[in-house]
């Protein structure tokens, strides 16, 4: 994510950019999860990093995304 095109094409905002959440806009009325959607594209393009067993168990949805963030 490190290429500026990519941060474009996928829309992503690093988790190093202070006040991240202020810069990611979602569908729903919950503020509080607005960084899922970011952090979703960043599973998705190192998905082919996990061992089989993480990849086949992973759901691209809030709660799963969440549970691995922390």
């Amino acid at each position: 994510m490190a290429n500026p095109l990519y941060f474009d094409d996928f829309q992503y905002v690093s988790a190093s950019l202070e006040n991240r959440d202020n810069y990611i806009i979602d569908d729903d009325d919950d503020e509080g999860n607005d960084a899922v959607q970011s952090d979703i594209v960043r599973f998705a393009l190192n998905l082919a990093y996990m061992n089989e067993q993480e990849a086949r168990e992973f759901k691209f949805d809030q709660a799963t995304v969440a549970k691995r963030m922390q």
